[in-house]
């Protein structure tokens, strides 16, 4: 044999201990001759807690093996070490394709070599037909709504020019989009964006088929705060709010206290549960959750108020 691999996956639903701490209690007899030795397993790295077998990169090290080779979260994450030249392969082979628009970059096979002497190597193969990117375009500049898909396929055909730069090229490239910048056509972006006015944009560049899974508005009003917050109005008051927010002083404080009192039971809901377990969940009444939402939400009310419509969209 030239590699003996040892591998362990999930004999029930939930799995809260580490199978690394078992292997190190109970060390595995070594071969009668030399050859690389080469975990597989489907566990949580360095999770603190959680139910999808957690371990730590301590354990793994301690071990002494030549390669661990992981499964479970589906984007890779052994490119960087393969770049560093890490001498022990250790990370995440990813899934073969990305399954939603979240898994960005190459997916594929891995290609391990065994060489008679020295460390194991490691080389993706990218051969995922379909592949994901996100891109922020800006706006600014921009004086027409009608100028926007212009320049979203600009971007696009340079996204899918770059991807085919750095390897084999997809049959299709997906591309989620947040627009950034300010622009005095803003309302008018919005309400093309809320329309769905753009979803069916799409190019083939060298073969591959680009296409626009979401696109997401994060642009900025074109509002002068400081002028607007000098009058004794509505949006005089909103504006000083929202400048407020740009510093931590005691209003910008009791401002979100306030939102997280407003916000608590609602995410806190059974609902979100699932959320809540996943490794990278993300507090959505964090300070800076809060900050973002009430920023973001203000600028859309201050908006509605100045130019007289009554709705307003926060997302």
């Amino acid at each position: 044999p030239i590699a003996e691999v040892i591998g362990w996956s999930f004999n029930e639903r939930k799995v809260r201990r580490s199978p690394v701490a078992q292997l190190l209690a109970e060390p595995l007899d070594e071969p009668s001759t030399r050859i690389p030795r080469i975990g597989l397993l489907h566990a949580d790295l360095d999770a603190s807690d959680g139910h999808y077998a957690p371990i730590r990169q301590a354990e793994l090290d301690n071990t002494g093996y030549d390669a661990w080779l992981l499964g479970h979260i589906h984007k890779p994450s052994l490119d960087g070490l393969v770049a560093a030249g890490s001498s022990r392969p250790c990370g995440y082979l990813g899934s073969l394709v990305g399954l939603d628009p979240s898994e960005t970059g190459p997916h594929g096979p891995w290609l391990l070599r065994v060489p008679d002497s020295g460390p194991l190597r490691m080389t993706q193969v990218p051969l995922a037909p379909l592949r994901w990117e996100h891109i922020s375009v800006s706006v600014e500049g921009l004086e027409h709504v009608e100028d926007v898909p212009d320049r979203l396929m600009d971007e696009a055909t340079n996204i899918a020019q770059q991807v085919t730069k750095s390897g084999p090229a997809p049959r299709a490239l997906g591309l989620r989009v947040r627009l950034t910048g300010a622009s005095p056509q803003y309302e008018k972006i919005r309400q093309a964006i809320g329309a769905g006015a753009w979803n069916g944009l799409g190019r083939n560049v060298d073969g591959t088929t680009v296409f626009f899974n979401k696109i997401i508005d994060t642009m900025e009003l074109s509002l002068d705060l400081v002028e607007i917050a000098k009058g004794d109005d509505p949006p005089a008051l909103m504006a000083r709010r929202l400048l407020s927010l740009e510093h931590n002083d005691d209003q910008s404080r009791e401002l979100l206290e306030k939102a997280r009192a407003e916000l608590s039971n609602i995410a806190r809901e059974d609902r979100w549960s699932p959320l809540q377990d996943h490794r990278n969940a993300a507090d959505p009444l964090s300070e800076d959750a809060l900050r973002e939402l009430l920023h973001r939400s203000g600028k859309a009310a201050l908006n509605a108020m100045l130019s007289g419509t009554s709705q307003v969209d926060p997302s």
